[in-house]
């Protein structure tokens, strides 16, 4: 079975595209030599990481920027359920001239802890901290099918599409697909207004009361605590927090804190190193009080994905009021 993903083809709903992403990692894990490219899913000859350069040298072309890849699978189906596997990927590029530059090809099973070690790329449609592998196994990519057993479609491009929507039909059940996490990955800095003010002051009195808590979370870094004579005044927070939407709204989990003192910061320091310390902003517990969002705040970044101060607002009511797998297309619109 050989499906074929095309990097314009993908929908920016998946929140990431493997097109981009796969040959980047393998290009990195060639480089160091920490895994094998073949001539085909043959695997009669290998190509060095050399040889590799010198196609690239010669096509003019970039393995980084390949815009095909082919996945090499085995389809088992039936009547209620699918099974599928992938064994590898082929990466194909095209030249200058439209012409066709063959890569070659990467046994998943080299690769397989590192696919599910290593997080992939996501924009702000896409959920918090996912693995190539999972994104692989998810499906929620779009792909051709291109070849089944001896047919390679050439002559019936409809069969293609009915096979294919035949085996991942929505009445099966698909045996090994993973499922995409809903949550997201946000970053936001909170405004020096006259509620955030609350959050600046109370941070700067309980370091200033507590200043061991500061040096024992990383702050030596940006002042010595031998002859410390100042006070803690801090010019920037940034949280970082988990957000999961359920039938009743956004549920916030703040994880770390960010500090900045002009443009030193912090490490990001756990929240839950603050609660051990009893630390309550604006009568509630830190956690709460954060997750309470009731201050002004700036986006600065959802996943991977920077977010420019001027847009924080679009991205706020895209997050409150619209389809989590199209932030982008709300935010392009409002």
């Amino acid at each position: 079975m050989l499906t074929h993903l095309n990097k314009d083809e993908q929908h920016d709903t998946f929140g990431f595209n493997l097109v981009t992403s796969i040959p980047a990692l393998v290009y990195s894990l060639l480089e160091k030599d920490m895994v094998t490219l073949w001539d085909s899913p043959r695997k009669d000859v290998k190509i060095t990481f050399q040889s590799l350069k010198n196609i690239e040298a010669s096509t003019k072309t970039f393995f980084r920027k390949t815009d095909d890849i082919f996945f090499n699978e085995v389809w088992s189906s039936n009547r209620r359920k699918t099974q599928f596997n992938i064994l590898g990927f082929s990466f194909i590029n095209k030249n200058d001239k439209g012409e066709q530059v063959s890569y070659g090809f990467v046994d998943i099973e080299d690769i397989d802890e590192i696919l599910g070690d290593s997080i992939l790329y996501t924009n702000a449609n896409g959920g918090d901290s996912i693995s190539y592998f999972t994104a692989i196994y998810s499906r929620n990519y779009h792909f051709n099918l291109v070849q089944f057993g001896q047919n390679t479609f050439k002559d019936n491009l409809l069969k293609s599409i009915q096979v294919k929507e035949k085996a991942f039909s929505k009445k099966k059940k698909i045996i090994n697909k993973i499922e995409l996490p809903g949550r997201k990955r946000v970053y936001y800095e909170i405004v020096k207004s006259w509620r955030g003010e609350t959050y600046y002051r109370g941070i700067e009195n309980f370091l200033n009361e507590n200043p061991e808590f500061f040096f024992n979370n990383g702050g030596g870094h940006i002042f010595s605590y031998l002859g410390r004579d100042f006070i803690f005044s801090i010019s920037k927070i940034e949280v970082e927090e988990i957000w999961e939407k359920t039938g009743n709204g956004i549920v916030h989990s703040p994880q770390n804190i960010i500090l900045y003192f002009n443009t030193a910061k912090t490490h990001p320091i756990r929240i839950d190193a603050f609660a051990k310390y009893g630390l309550k902003l604006d009568f509630q517990e830190i956690k709460t009080s954060l997750a309470s969002k009731n201050f002004e705040y700036l986006i600065k970044k959802i996943n991977h994905q920077e977010i420019m101060p001027a847009q924080s607002g679009k991205y706020i009511r895209a997050l409150d009021s619209y389809f989590w797998t199209q932030i982008t297309e709300y935010v392009k619109y409002d």
